[in-house]
């Protein structure tokens, strides 16, 4: 079992309000939780990170749904370390999602560790892969339409 420093954090990203819960070990073993709302825009992380810094967290976990982790992990991980979770693995709690529902379970599922990092690739390959995708996805839509345009001209000629 990997052995967590006397104060950790939980993020849950979701559309609007991104929240924190971080929980704090006292000496006596108490665990104290404390959520806090960011918005998402890039100026308002900007401002979030200070109050991460304050309540010196070294260690964090976010889980990864979609897109929307990526410019969270990039603006906060230059003050702390975030991992990012799998969806699947922090999304086993039963009942309705919501961001500060989310926050503390992420971070009560760091706290043991079973939450696994995933591998989040380095800012020069993430680069390359956001150049390359919109590549893939017009040779998709090229072969769509050909195949449209087939199954059009096959009606067509059948008629």
């Amino acid at each position: 079992m990997p052995v967590l420093p006397p104060v950790w954090c939980g993020i849950a990203v979701h559309a609007a309000p991104l929240t924190a819960c971080r929980r704090r070990v006292s000496d006596e073993g108490q665990i104290t939780p404390a959520l806090v709302e960011c918005g998402t825009p890039s100026r308002a992380l900007l401002a979030f990170r200070p109050w991460l810094q304050a309540q010196q967290w070294p260690v964090g976990a976010m889980e990864s749904p979609g897109v929307s982790w990526q410019p969270v992990s990039q603006v906060l991980s230059e003050a702390v370390e975030v991992g990012v979770a799998h969806s699947h693995a922090v999304r086993q709690r039963p009942g309705k999602t919501t961001a500060k529902r989310d926050a503390p379970w992420i971070a009560a599922l760091l706290a043991p560790g079973v939450i696994t990092p995933r591998c989040v690739p380095p800012p020069a390959m993430r680069a390359l892969r956001a150049l390359t995708r919109p590549r893939g996805v017009l040779g998709q839509t090229r072969t769509h339409a050909k195949n449209r345009v087939d199954k059009m001209l096959a009606h067509v000629t059948t008629n």
